[in-house]
């Protein structure tokens, strides 16, 4: 099966084995799309059906409000449609920590229209956060979980509506890069490094009223 098809996955489990006596244990691996790397990784959502992480981790976002949709693919129900007024998925266990000497964040996104807004965003809020701005560029911002290291960087290239992009955010001590569709877009030094600050995170609206994407 396809990996980010679960549900035929196990209607074939239960059509072979059974529903089982109630103590029955099938030890599946993970399923996850082979383009993920495994290292170091702590989660996936690939919002196939749910909002849940397909890793080992299990940091499962509660869905509040946005509707399934289809993915670049155009496969239906492997997306989330936003609708830029309280839409969110929000993974309340602290997981991300925005200090570590390394991290790497990858976001699949299809903006409605040209606009302001956040599609990614740590809770605290001025931690780290993805989004776009009026002027078609995407935008990464990194703090230190009261106020912005910087405010802002703006990419090189721009975006179009109605249309996928990879957005990728690669931190390497001071070192912070930006990819957009596997191209290194930008590339930039902090000018100090970010505490050690636990994080959770929204996906779509976030805690600030103004700081949502369409």
């Amino acid at each position: 099966f396809p990996s980010h098809d679960t549900a035929s996955l196990f209607a074939k489990i239960g059509t072979t084995y059974g529903a089982g006596n109630g103590t029955t244990t099938f030890n599946l691996p993970t399923i996850i799309d082979p383009y993920v790397p495994r290292a170091g990784l702590i989660g996936w959502w690939p919002f196939s059906a749910d909002g849940n992480d397909r890793w080992y981790q299990k940091n499962n976002a509660g869905v509040n409000g946005p509707a399934a949709s289809s993915d670049r693919f155009s496969l239906a129900n492997a997306a989330r449609y936003f609708d830029g007024v309280d839409d969110n998925l929000l993974v309340t266990n602290t997981c991300f920590n925005n200090g570590w000497a390394e991290w790497t964040v990858s976001v699949w996104a299809n903006l409605e229209a040209i606009q302001r807004g956040t599609f990614l965003n740590t809770f605290p809020h001025n931690a780290m956060g993805i989004g776009a701005v009026a002027e078609t560029k995407f935008q990464v911002a990194i703090g230190n979980g009261t106020t912005w290291l910087t405010n802002g960087w703006n990419t090189n290239g721009s975006y179009q509506a109605n249309t996928w992009y990879h957005v990728c955010v690669v931190k390497n001590g001071l070192n912070v890069k930006l990819y957009i569709d596997g191209i290194l877009d930008k590339e930039y030094t902090l000018p100090s490094a970010p505490p050690n600050l636990d994080c959770s995170f929204y996906i779509g609206r976030c805690n600030c009223a103004n700081e949502f994407t369409k």
